[in-house]
C-alpha cells in the first residue's frame, strides 16, 4: 500500500503557488540579482509554497487556478498583508522566458515582470 499525504479530516488540502513559481525574483533586469544590494532591492519577491514576500508586503494563497499550459499561466487570489491591513488581491501570474526566467504579475492597478534569480 502506497503512502500518500492527504489533508485531515474535514480539513481542505492547503492551497500553495505552484511549484515552478517558487524561488526569488527581481524586477530590474536579469542581472539585479548579482549586484550586492540585492536582498535590499525593493523590487524583490520570494515566493515559498505558502507564502509570496516582497518588499513591504506579503501574500498567502486563497485560490489558485491554471489558466493556460503555453504559456504557463495562473489566476491567484491571496490575501495581501500590507501594514495592519489584509486585502483580497487578485491576480494573473504568467511565466515566460528562457528557462521560465521571466514573470509577469498582473493585477487591477498594474503589470510588472521579475527575473529568476540563480
Amino acid at each position: 500500500m502506497a503512502c500518500t499525504a492527504s489533508p485531515a479530516k474535514g480539513k481542505p488540502p492547503a492551497v500553495a503557488y505552484p511549484a515552478v513559481l517558487q524561488g526569488v525574483w527581481i524586477g530590474d533586469s536579469p542581472d539585479a540579482c548579482k549586484q550586492p544590494n540585492a536582498t535590499d532591492n525593493d523590487s524583490r519577491m520570494q515566493i515559498a509554497a505558502r507564502k509570496l514576500t516582497a518588499y513591504e508586503d506579503w501574500r498567502e494563497p486563497v485560490s489558485v487556478v491554471q489558466i493556460s499550459k503555453t504559456p504557463q499561466a495562473w489566476k491567484i487570489v491571496s490575501q495581501l498583508h500590507i501594514n495592519e491591513d489584509t486585502i483580497r488581491l487578485e491576480e494573473v501570474l504568467l511565466l515566460s522566458g528562457e528557462d521560465h526566467g521571466e514573470l509577469t504579475v498582473v493585477n487591477y492597478r498594474q503589470s510588472n515582470t521579475y527575473y529568476r534569480c540563480r
